[in-house]
């Protein structure tokens, strides 16, 4: 989950931001398991804390992607508006 937030506070764009969540939140629920409540509570605070540094991204925008995360939804295809360049 660490990561996902570290990640995210390193783009201003919410697109990358909700991917980054998700992301994580894929990790953490193959790691730990689905119904994990650490994933849950993790999304919930970095899904917080982003929400109040940013003034683009909601909160809802992205514990949603954390819950889509732990679904098991494809992060990849689902936030393909985020365009990572290396």
């Amino acid at each position: 989950m660490a990561k996902g937030y570290v990640r995210s506070l390193g783009t201003d764009e919410s697109s990358c931001m909700a991917k980054y969540i998700c992301q994580a939140n894929n990790e953490c629920s193959t790691d730990v398991g689905k119904n994990s409540l650490f994933c849950n509570l993790g999304s919930y605070a970095a899904s917080f804390v982003l929400d109040k540094s940013t003034t683009q991204t909601t909160f809802d925008m992205l514990y949603e992607a954390g819950r889509r995360g732990r679904s098991g939804d494809n992060c990849e295809m689902g936030y393909l508006e985020c365009n990572e360049v290396y």
